[in-house]
């Protein structure tokens, strides 16, 4: 079960507790403003309910949010706050807030973003608004608590899962409870965070119908609080909506529901930006990127393609060589991919080019003795490139190059018994050698 304990523990001072939360999930829970600290204790003691983890009650508060601001300067503060503190005692959430009153603001913040949007996690700009006492609210925060985990492995997402499927039914009914209560505010905002559980819950399973129920749900939320939800909040939904919105577009082909997918990921990066929440900024970059570079690839505009290729660069600014380099070469390795399809549509040998620079730059941090097979998809991406010059200039040197970087792909996916790719990757190698023969035949 989830343990409260009282004061702060320090990562590393060697007690039990410190151990158990190596293992298991942590959750901190910070000093709420305008409070005398009984509604901190009462929320580590609700999460008491959840079984795998451990509550800690740290003191000090993130710092008071004033969620008129249209770009909120002040909630992004309180969530760098609260993760740094969260990750330098090792937990995956921390819950902060405010007291209003009779009303108790309640925050979720993962301490990490995953590496694709909207799975699981709650996003700064969700709260809810409960009235204290808590009483069988509680059941709501619990909930919410372990939405909020930051779950980088499988593993832990499927733990999260479990223990988020056995907690929403209580959640659910709690949020009717808020709904018939006639807040019309506290009821968006409590059906905003469970239809993220809903989500996390269609995605997972990969169930469409319950990705269309949290889709409705969220209409349904914006609609009725849509004059009192702040902007964050509204930009959180939309991450959600947009995150549907794209696996509904890419699995029907529909290139409708991928620009609708595209344009609330823009719309939410208005409000998280760079300046502000530069991890949630990255990541609605990224994911319009794929959007976009799927709507590239069905349309063949050149515009949405240029789209496409500056959404991974805005990523990559965040997401940088040295401080994450993995997302950082995924963001190239995609920038390169737009990039050869625009060189080649275009027939523009410089940019095809520039895409092979890309695709080597990525090889730096995805080696052929780190990662063999993203390597040998990068070798491939090349040889494709190259192939695409050299067929229109007959230059040997590029067909050459073209040559030996199928081949280095080939030796991979020969190696690791890749039988698909063996097959693709040797047509392509037997085409650029025909055309090696016929030149070479002509000098």
């Amino acid at each position: 079960m989830l343990q409260a304990s009282p004061q702060a523990v320090d990562a590393g001072d060697g007690t039990a507790e410190t151990v158990v939360a190596a293992v298991e999930s942590v959750v901190l829970v910070t000093d709420f403003e305008n409070d005398s600290g009984a509604v901190s204790d009462a929320v580590a003691e609700t999460l008491r309910s959840i079984r795998g983890g451990t509550a800690r009650r740290v003191g000090g508060s993130c710092g008071v949010v004033d969620d008129g601001e249209v770009l909120p300067s002040t909630l992004a503060a309180a969530t760098r706050l609260a993760r740094r503190g969260g990750l330098s005692r090792g937990a995956q959430a921390v819950i902060f807030g405010q007291v209003m009153g009779a009303t108790v603001r309640l925050r979720f913040v993962p301490t990490q973003l995953e590496g694709d949007s909207g799975f699981g996690t709650l996003l700064p700009g969700d709260f809810l608004d409960l009235p204290f006492p808590f009483g069988e609210r509680g059941d709501l925060i619990a909930a919410c608590a372990v939405a909020a985990l930051a779950c980088p492995a499988d593993a832990a997402r499927k733990h999260r899962l479990d223990r988020l499927r056995g907690l929403m039914p209580a959640a659910e009914r709690q949020c009717q409870a808020l709904a018939a209560s006639g807040s019309a505010h506290a009821s968006a905002s409590a059906s905003l965070c469970y239809a993220a559980m809903v989500a996390e819950v269609g995605f997972r399973t990969d169930e469409p119908e319950v990705l269309r129920q949290s889709l409705e749900m969220i209409r349904t939320a914006l609609s009725k609080g849509k004059d009192q939800l702040t902007s964050a909040q509204v930009a959180a939904a939309r991450v959600r909506f947009g995150d549907i919105q794209m696996k509904f577009g890419i699995e029907d082909r529909s290139n409708d529901l991928l620009e609708e997918a595209a344009h609330h990921f823009k719309l939410a990066a208005d409000v998280f930006t760079f300046e502000t929440f530069p991890e949630e900024f990255a990541l609605l970059r990224a994911q319009a990127g794929r959007a976009l570079h799927r709507l590239a690839v069905a349309g063949g505009k050149t515009t949405v393609m240029k789209e496409a290729v500056q959404s991974y660069f805005d990523a990559a600014k965040v997401w940088t060589k040295g401080a994450n380099p993995d997302r950082w070469a995924e963001m190239q390795q995609s920038m390169g991919a737009v990039m050869s399809h625009l060189g080649e549509f275009s027939g523009n040998s410089e940019i095809l080019g520039r895409a092979c620079k890309i695709f080597e730059g990525a090889a730096e941090v995805w080696s052929k003795e780190k990662a063999p097979r993203r390597w040998a998809g990068l070798m491939n991406n090349i040889g494709a490139c190259r192939f695409a010059q050299g067929k229109r200039s007959g230059d040997l040197p590029v067909l050459r190059e073209a040559s030996e970087s199928f081949a280095r792909a080939l030796e991979v996916y020969s190696a690791m018994g890749m039988n698909r790719n063996v097959f693709v990757t040797q047509k392509n190698l037997a085409r650029v050698d025909r055309l090696i023969s016929v030149q070479e035949g002509r000098e």
